[in-house]
């Protein structure tokens, strides 16, 4: 197996281990985020409707929850994506440079 073709297949392996530690870390992120704007707005229905019902929900400690437990793996997805696509560049740029 050339070396070329090495590189290919690690670049590619790269971007998926990248592309489903970036799904996860940042499926957690927008779960945090949906749950902090959904309390936000029932808050303002109650409040609008006068109801006697109005919701106690901590709004920044769900962001935060959801900021701190993904960023350390969405930093990590993101330089193993990039980390990909620059090898299999230099696959390309090699098999260019070989056909001249």
């Amino acid at each position: 197996m050339p070396t070329t073709d090495i590189l290919n297949l690690t670049g590619l392996f790269f971007n998926i281990i990248g592309s489903i530690l970036l799904g996860v870390s940042l499926s957690r992120y927008l779960t945090s985020i949906h749950g902090a704007i959904y309390f936000h707005d029932k808050q303002i229905q109650s409040l609008i409707n006068r109801d006697s019902k109005i919701l106690i929900a901590d709004v920044a400690n769900i962001l935060k929850t959801g900021v701190e437990n993904s960023r350390l793996r969405t930093t990590i997805g993101l330089i193993l994506i990039v980390t990909g696509f620059v090898i299999q560049l230099v696959h390309y740029i090699i098999n260019i440079l070989t056909k001249k």
